[in-house]
């Protein structure tokens, strides 16, 4: 989804000299290559209580005698664990983004399998102008399919999962290595978390309320070198590259859910800025601004997720393997340690 990053950038550089339409286009193209976004309706019934094992792993507390990174990277880490191998469930997606005086606004929902399925169905729906924009992803735990359209210009990708999980090694403790599980995180809100938890150094940390749901706010910046605790893949290598392009967002605050919760460690809004000093020396009024939402999530039981709503969508057109940018280290070269903070 990143494969636009250069182009976004060169569209902010010089966007706020052009007409309307034309600045709408461009923060679409800017809105998809900065955010993951999102997906279409399902129905939502009554929702199943959590197993034995995932109330073990949410009900871990937080020590608090630590710095806000480290205290910050143990909630992400967290998060990070509950997306990968938490329950199934269902949530609305909402997302905003202003640049320039103006707003872009998608909407859609997010479906996730859970239980280490590696299931996701994620799809966004932005118009922008006269055109309709959209994100959708899909992996039936065997491949992840990502379709990313801007108007008529459409990308198809793919992921082999069944090329991740060898070289891992799973084992009951996996359940509890946050390593293991970044490497796992393909896709939807599991990747997003995987991203900014690298993306980002992690300066506070404070208890809130965001709306009526009891989370922890964190702040962060972007760093100056990437985080110590991380999978390697050379998608994750990657990131570090896009903090000093230009285009990203340099301060993000999220807020994730507390542990006690029924959806522990739930990731329910990330807000995302880059201030127009950074952002272009011919828009010295702007402010890029990212907002996404995710919103009432539902716990789903296994019988409410038949396998066709994770059914890949066929197509003729081109195709692009980005398989190799997920692999793991091979097992003799991997390093899942995991400091006595972590665990």
């Amino acid at each position: 989804m990143w494969s636009r990053l250069s182009n976004a950038k060169a569209s902010i550089e010089y966007c706020s000299q052009w007409p309307w339409r034309e600045r709408t286009a461009t923060l679409a193209k800017v809105f998809v290559s900065c955010v993951w976004l999102l997906a279409p309706p399902y129905f939502v019934l009554s929702a199943p209580r959590p197993t034995a094992a995932q109330s073990s792993l949410a009900a871990e507390s937080i020590p608090a005698e630590h710095t806000p990174q480290e205290i910050s990277a143990r909630i992400l880490q967290r998060s990070i664990l509950q997306s990968v191998w938490g329950p199934p469930a269902y949530c609305v997606v909402r997302q905003s983004m202003s640049m320039f005086s103006m707003q872009l606004h998608g909407v859609g929902d997010y479906v996730r399998g859970g239980e280490g399925s590696g299931r996701l169905k994620y799809n966004l729906r932005m118009p922008a102008g006269d055109q309709l924009n959209t994100l959708l992803q899909v992996s039936d735990g065997q491949r992840l399919l990502s379709i990313e359209s801007i108007g008529d210009v459409s990308r198809r990708t793919e992921v082999d999962l069944g090329k991740i999980r060898p070289r891992l090694m799973l084992t009951s403790d996996s359940l509890r290595d946050p390593v293991v599980a970044m490497y796992l995180a393909i896709g939807g809100q599991a990747e997003l978390l995987r991203k900014i938890y690298q993306q980002y150094e992690w300066v506070s940390v404070r208890d809130g309320k965001l709306g009526d749901v009891e989370v922890w706010w964190l702040s962060g910046i972007f760093p100056s070198q990437p985080v110590p605790i991380r999978s390697v893949a050379a998608i994750d290598n990657m990131l570090f590259a896009e903090n000093n392009s230009g285009l990203l967002p340099t301060h993000i605050e999220i807020a994730i859910g507390k542990a006690d919760a029924r959806l522990p460690y739930w990731l329910y809004q990330v807000a995302q800025s880059r201030v127009s000093s950074e952002l272009s020396p011919l828009a010295l009024s702007t402010e890029l601004r990212i907002v996404t939402e995710w919103a009432t999530p539902t716990l789903l039981a296994q019988e409410q997720l038949p396998p066709s709503i994770f059914e890949l969508p066929s197509s003729s057109e081109q195709l692009f393997d980005e398989t190799d940018k997920y692999l793991p280290p091979l097992p003799a070269m991997a390093d899942n340690s995991v400091p006595d903070i972590v665990r």
